[in-house]
């Protein structure tokens, strides 16, 4: 559909996007820790509940990688 060029561009201009937004989403988790702001959500939470919350979505990636990589030598 796109030439190489756009693609490349386009996969760029993703990766600038996404990696700015996960470091604002940082940001704004370590502006919650350091001023205990109750509308940031992470009042109370402790290392141990982002290890929760993140293990799941961890996991589902390194699966959707591993059988993806199975499909293709398939």
């Amino acid at each position: 559909m796109f030439n190489k060029p756009v693609r490349a561009s386009v996969g760029l201009v993703m990766t600038v996007v996404g990696v700015a937004g996960a470091l604002l989403l940082l940001l704004l988790i370590v502006y919650g820790y350091l001023t205990e702001r109750e509308w940031v959500g992470v009042a109370g939470k402790s290392v141990w509940d982002w290890l929760k919350l993140l293990v799941v979505p961890a996991v589902l990636a390194v699966a959707g990688f591993l059988l993806s990589d199975a499909a293709q030598r398939a």
